[in-house]
């Protein structure tokens, strides 16, 4: 796997050192797995704003991971998203198998609805729910479905991770099969909550919208790292991280790149 730790805008220093760790892929269309209030269900479909995908998947229930993740998509410069919804039709939580069990696969449902549509280029699966990770057998499916579509597969780090030190440590056991199809930032990020607090959100869809930001404007060959890569729409990282720190989360996944080259 393909790991970039550190974060965009974080860790600058845009010194060449011969190892890429995300390598160019086209970022036109972002593709967003989970749960929303409304809306068709196993069924993509592709919005061009946060206007239109209300529109399109607003309902009764409270608001989850995946409106966090496709706002912050479009804040970010993002252009085009495909939402697939999963779940049921009375908007339950979700769980991993709603995403990612392999009977879903034949009947074109949950992560392989995905299979409707003619292009993917980035994968971003949100959090089952506020502080619920997805689970390794909905990582590792989204993992072989981007090797298989040529994607990229935007993971976020687990709730559990509270310092750069533990998500070093837990890379292997969160990740323990190594791909160039999916990537890894960390930390979570900070946004305005209900009441004026702040809560933490995922990264995967802010991180997509700046991908796809620096695509448009400058090239694949331009990696989404550096000053360009600023985020927008959020306060702040959910962890302050020192310079320090940064070194070392950019040489863990220096290390995976390097493992990853032999093959």
């Amino acid at each position: 796997m393909a790991v970039e730790i550190s974060y965009p805008g974080v860790y600058i220093d845009e010194k060449s050192s011969g190892i890429h760790p995300i390598e160019g892929v086209p970022t036109s269309i972002t593709a967003f797995v989970g749960r929303a209030r409304g809306g068709p269900l196993n069924d993509p479909v592709l919005v061009h704003g946060f206007v239109e995908f209300e529109r399109a998947f607003d309902g009764p229930s409270p608001p989850s991971t995946l409106d966090d993740a496709v706002r912050l998509f479009f804040e970010n410069g993002g252009r085009k998203a495909l939402i697939v919804r999963v779940g049921a039709k009375n908007g339950r939580p979700i769980t991993d198998a709603d995403i990612s069990a392999p009977r879903l696969e034949a009947k074109q449902r949950g992560l392989w609805a995905l299979d409707k549509a003619d292009l993917v280029n980035l994968l971003c699966i949100p959090p089952l729910a506020d502080g619920t990770d997805t689970g390794a057998a909905t990582r590792a499916a989204a993992i072989d479905y981007c090797r298989r579509r040529q994607a990229l597969f935007i993971a976020d780090p687990s709730v559990a991770w509270k310092t750069a030190a533990q998500a070093v440590a837990g890379l292997d056991a969160a990740f323990p099969a190594k791909s160039s199809h999916a990537a890894l930032f960390f930390p979570h990020l900070q946004v305005a909550g209900a009441r004026g607090r702040k809560k933490s959100v995922a990264p995967c869809g802010a991180v997509a919208g700046v991908m796809a930001r620096i695509d448009n404007a400058r090239g694949v060959w331009k990696a989404p790292a550096g000053v360009e890569a600023t985020l927008g729409g959020v306060s702040g990282l959910a962890i302050k991280l020192t310079d320090s720190q940064n070194g070392k989360l950019s040489t863990a996944g220096d290390s995976v790149n390097r493992l990853l080259r032999r093959y």
